[in-house]
């Protein structure tokens, strides 16, 4: 199977998973990235499930029930990182990240179900909510994800609300200038289009 069906794959049983539990998450990452912003090849899924500590446990062994762990201690490391670690059965890794911030409930319900890969539909954070995680993020590949959606979604982004959450955001990142890395991406954006015109 091609990587790019398998990934669609993956992406269907998630979704599948999580819809029949009535979880409330969305799809981050790459996907949701190049979803809003510029086509590009990823190898995982990324989604984030709203939950509250005291459930993590139990949704943690419904989740292993239907995915494999992708390490041996992967409900430990859930439990410390808030983030398991799991792989279809073709091996397709997947990152559930769960969510309990102010943000991350906002960003869940702002999501949009949306097809991001062929006949695979799924709740997707919007664009200025992937902007504020990729800001957080702020690896080489994030900063070219938050790029290509400013360059395609253009008028349409509400920055006030990224600017909001990000200032918001500033104190649990207190080693990120999260505000003026952002500002400087945008800036370098809109040189950039003007260059074209």
């Amino acid at each position: 199977m091609e990587p790019q069906n398998l990934i669609a794959t993956a992406l269907a049983q998630v979704c599948r998973v999580f819809d029949e539990r009535d979880w409330r998450y969305c799809l981050i990452g790459g996907l949701a990235a190049a979803h809003w912003g510029e086509p590009r090849f990823t190898k995982d899924v990324d989604v984030v499930l709203l939950a509250d500590i005291d459930d993590e446990p139990q949704i943690v062994d419904d989740i292993l029930s239907e995915f494999r762990p992708r390490i041996d201690d992967a409900a430990d490391f859930a439990r410390v990182n808030r983030v398991l670690l799991i792989a279809t059965d073709e091996g397709i890794p997947i990152d559930v990240s769960f969510g309990s911030l102010p943000f991350e409930a906002q960003m869940l319900e702002r999501t949009v179900r949306t097809t991001v890969l062929p006949d695979v539909e799924a709740p997707t954070a919007t664009a200025e909510d992937i902007i504020v995680m990729k800001s957080i993020a702020g690896r080489p590949q994030d900063v070219k994800d938050i790029e290509g959606i400013l360059a395609s979604q253009g008028e349409a982004l509400d920055l006030e609300y990224v600017r909001f959450w990000l200032g918001d955001l500033a104190e649990l990142w207190v080693e990120n200038d999260l505000l003026g890395t952002f500002d400087e991406i945008e800036r370098t954006v809109r040189k950039r289009l003007r260059g074209r015109s």
